[in-house]
């Protein structure tokens, strides 16, 4: 159970969470869900924060790059462009190998744990109709590997994927019978392929076909460039119930899309989508329970915390009530995973 402890939460706010946990849960056990991953959920397995990722750049840079804290919190897209810029220069023909090569290797670590959380293997077990994030790193693919006879691969969204993409689509709705090639789709790249990753404000741009500035985090965005991303994002948020974990909605350019979406189809007020988000003040929870007016998104909510223990909280309760085992892995388990990994050895 999750345990409120916090001074700014009411008991009302505490009621209207507990019902909107039940929605979530029914609407997760009735099979009718994607799940979205954030940042939130790879951080638990010790991937950066978008903005520990940007002091990394940062340091990579070098020296002879002058930070700029205000622009790194206030104008983080067009801070990446300036940083890739600037080892363009600095390394000439190399610098946007570089750029990328780096990249690569903050998500592909390895380390003594696994790359991923329990968490992930929670969510590979839940009845979701399909999975996609804007996470660079593959911990719910590598969850997945374990978990399941047939783990999932990663997509991302470019032109020469058109048809696989098309799968995906049909995959949700028919997931019998794609059973044997299940897909994530990474809506802004992955590590693998490091030179479709999307985090500068000119490769959002690219993608999304409209700008934002700064101080504009949402705006009309209809009479821009419906690219692929675009169509593939609205077609999502306009079709299917989504369940958004570990996502801070900070994304100006995502947060444009949810706008435009919830005002094409009028579902301001509406339940369309659930989103589980830590809560640090009693402005910041009334802030977030306004995602339904303006997103049509319900809130469940946690005390924040440094370890986000109210999520794990929330999924563990999610999973029981789907009849999803959420305990510490049994003896044959164990048993298991380490003949994979002899096998992998030999």
């Amino acid at each position: 159970m999750v345990c409120y402890q916090k001074d700014f939460l009411t008991k009302e706010d505490i009621a209207e969470n507990k019902r909107n946990k039940k929605m979530l849960t029914e609407a997760i056990s009735s099979g009718r869900t994607l799940l979205f991953l954030g940042t939130g959920c790879s951080v638990r397995a010790g991937y950066p924060t978008w903005s520990a990722l940007i002091e990394k750049l940062e340091a990579f840079a070098g020296d002879g790059f002058v930070v700029n804290k205000e622009m790194r919190n206030n104008d983080f897209l067009k801070y990446v462009d300036e940083i890739k810029e600037y080892l363009c220069v600095q390394n000439k023909g190399d610098g946007l190998e570089k750029y990328h090569n780096f990249l690569s290797r903050i998500f592909n670590f390895k380390s003594e744990k696994e790359d991923y959380d329990e968490i992930h293997s929670i969510f590979i077990r839940l009845p979701f109709k399909g999975i996609l994030t804007t996470n660079y790193d593959h911990a719910i693919e590598r969850a997945s590997q374990d978990r399941n006879k047939y783990s999932h691969t990663a997509l991302i969204i470019e032109e020469d994927s058109k048809m696989l993409l098309s799968d995906f689509f049909v995959s949700l709705d028919f997931p019998e019978k794609h059973e044997k090639n299940k897909q994530v789709l990474h809506l802004h790249g992955t590590f693998k392929r490091a030179s479709k990753i999307i985090l500068s404000q000119k490769e959002y741009l690219d993608a999304y076909g409209f700008p934002i500035s700064a101080d504009e985090t949402e705006g009309d965005a209809r009479k821009r460039k419906w690219t692929l991303h675009r169509k593939i994002i609205w077609a999502i948020l306009a079709t299917r119930c989504v369940v958004f974990v570990g996502f801070s909605f900070n994304d100006p350019y995502f947060k444009a899309m949810l706008e435009v979406v919830a005002r094409d189809l009028r579902m301001w007020w509406k339940s369309v989508h659930y989103a589980i988000m830590p809560v640090s003040s009693s402005t910041d929870l009334e802030e977030k329970k306004r995602y339904r007016e303006k997103f049509g998104i319900e809130t469940i909510f946690y005390p924040e915390d440094k370890n986000h223990v109210g999520l794990k909280n929330i999924i563990d309760e999610v999973a029981v009530a789907c009849n999803v085992r959420c305990e510490e892995e049994n003896f044959i388990d164990k048993i298991d995973k380490l003949t994979k990994q002899m096998e992998i050895e030999i």
